[in-house]
């Protein structure tokens, strides 16, 4: 982790490091403002690595969806362990900018719920997520409706983590 990078050092990042194209602020204190910084600094950023960052909210996670919308460049966006936003404020994500990310990680989210993760289900076969993680969500009952979604979103999809799902899952409703 890196405790000692911030929202200031962020900004640094923003004004030195525009070429940047992986981030990784895993376990750091970067809120909404660093992401902001880093999203209007970063105009090549393809993979965000934002692991136990607790001060982002859904704010931040608005602006993330805008990035993904505008820029088009990103494909990673790990948000495992970050439990500072909304599962609605990930479902804005999902509907904004997710058919252009090749990898979603949201193991450990623990606000994450079933109905959050029907965001997966678009047109089928539109997202283009090859790694999913959803492993460790005690939110998520509704194993067999999760897993319909992301099969019919999802046809690219290479690596599925389901370990620690909060129910088991009926193939029947699938």
């Amino acid at each position: 982790g890196c405790p000692g990078v911030d929202d200031a050092v962020a900004a640094h990042l923003r004004r030195h490091f525009a070429n940047v194209t992986d981030l990784d602020v895993s376990a750091s204190r970067v809120g909404d403002a660093g992401l902001d910084s880093i999203f209007a600094g970063m105009r090549w950023l393809a993979c965000l690595r934002a692991r136990k960052c607790g001060r982002i909210t859904e704010k931040g996670i608005t602006q993330l969806s805008a990035f993904v919308k505008l820029r088009q460049t990103l494909r990673t966006l790990d948000l495992r362990e970050a439990t500072g936003f909304s599962d609605d404020s990930r479902l804005l994500l999902l509907a904004e900018g997710a058919s252009r990310l090749h990898e979603i990680l949201l193991g450990g989210c623990r606000q994450v719920e079933s109905l959050g993760l029907l965001g997966l289900r678009r047109d089928v076969g539109t997202l283009d997520v090859r790694r999913l993680d959803l492993s460790q969500l005690p939110q998520v009952h509704q194993g067999a409706m999760v897993l319909g979604a992301v099969a019919s979103g999802c046809r690219h999809l290479v690596e599925l983590r389901l370990d620690g799902l909060g129910a088991a899952v009926d193939d029947s409703a699938l």
